[in-house]
């Protein structure tokens, strides 16, 4: 843990060149200070596409693409941050988030419909955690999903 005083962290009174009450005796800049601002090591990730897709059953999910897996990299953790999906069929459909291949979010999107899910509550994925997209739909219905999944890497 990392104890800074006050004027350390006002943005007109921080300078590298002066010492201040730090301990334990870490670089700023190795815990993520520079210049008075708190620099956040995160990385926005994206799993993105218009898919195209043949209903089997909406108890019968089937994978979309490997293009919407995602693995945590090792020494980092993850959070699902969003989802955004728009349904081109006159059917409902349902977009399932496996965590590990297990369910782990559904998002049901209505007919000729789009969906904007901010996720209110978050939780960590830690590393190699493996998350895919799948798609459940009614028996023989055909069409396109666009699909829009916000993660932050940190």
């Amino acid at each position: 843990m990392v104890f800074l005083c006050e004027s350390a962290l006002a943005k007109d009174t921080h300078d590298l060149r002066r010492p201040f009450a730090v301990w334990p005796p870490y670089s700023l800049e190795a815990r993520g200070f520079r210049n008075g601002d708190l620099i956040m090591y995160s990385q926005p990730r994206f799993l993105q596409g218009i898919l195209p897709f043949q209903g089997v059953g909406m108890t019968e999910p089937v994978s979309l693409s490997e293009k919407l897996s995602y693995v945590v990299p090792i020494g980092k953790r993850s959070q699902l941050l969003y989802l955004r999906a728009g349904n081109s069929t006159t059917e409902l459909i349902s977009l399932i988030i496996l965590r590990d291949g297990k369910p782990m979010r559904y998002f049901p999107i209505g007919a000729k419909a789009d969906t904007h899910v901010s996720l209110a509550v978050v939780e960590d994925l830690l590393s190699e955690t493996r998350l895919d997209v799948q798609l459940a739909a009614p028996a023989g219905v055909s069409g396109f999903v666009v699909v829009d999944i916000g993660i932050v890497e940190i």
